[in-house]
């Protein structure tokens, strides 16, 4: 989770920074795992799904971020404030 978090925070491009936050999700769930023993079926359908949901619309983001500025870079973002 700590991995994931360092590479949000130190990314610059959005793709840097998506892989940061499934990276956290990834360490939250293998957690979860080694501290109840295992999870019911059901629940880690849900927390696939979540992933899926995620990547798609993070990936969906990222794309248009990069058609609207030409980049993924983060750092152009602060220009759009108004």
């Amino acid at each position: 989770m700590l991995l994931g978090l360092l590479a949000m925070l130190v990314q610059r491009g959005a793709l840097g920074q998506v892989i940061g936050l499934v990276t956290m999700e990834n360490g939250l769930y293998f957690a979860a795992v080694a501290a109840t023993h295992g999870l019911p079926f059901v629940v880690e359908l849900g927390v696939a799904v979540d992933a899926l949901v995620a990547v798609v619309v993070m990936t969906l983001l990222s794309r248009r971020m990069h058609d609207t500025l030409g980049t993924t870079n983060t750092d152009l973002l602060r220009s759009l404030r108004g």
